[in-house]
């Protein structure tokens, strides 16, 4: 019977309730999303690096949504072609009724 290793725990500022899928990247980090938690409580995007003896810790908090931006995601994310990051949430913009969303200034995945 395989065991678990927990690789990271949120601990609230770094979000919280990851309800979507994890993607890699080509050197393989891990990204993902969060359905609250964060600088205003509403969600983030994550990244956890690959180091040389397993993966980091702590996450990266790459996005911290602030309700405007979009809240509350309940997916993972999609990257295209050039690695660029997309996404959507339940919540928030400018009708509180979700966003799609691409993290500007973002990181791209490592094609």
């Amino acid at each position: 019977m395989a065991t678990l290793s927990t690789l990271v725990s949120f601990n609230g500022a770094d979000g919280n309730f990851s309800l979507g899928n994890l993607i890699v990247d080509a050197n393989g980090d891990l990204l993902g999303t969060t359905n609250g938690g964060g600088a205003a409580g509403d969600g983030t995007v994550f990244e956890i690096a690959k180091t040389s003896t397993g993966y980091s810790s702590a996450p990266a908090t790459l996005v911290s949504f602030n309700g405007a931006d979009g809240a509350n995601s309940n997916a993972g994310l999609i990257a295209d072609a050039n690695g660029d990051l997309f996404g959507t949430t339940f919540g928030g913009g400018v009708t509180n009724w979700g966003t799609v969303f691409a993290p500007t200034g973002q990181t791209r995945m490592r094609a």
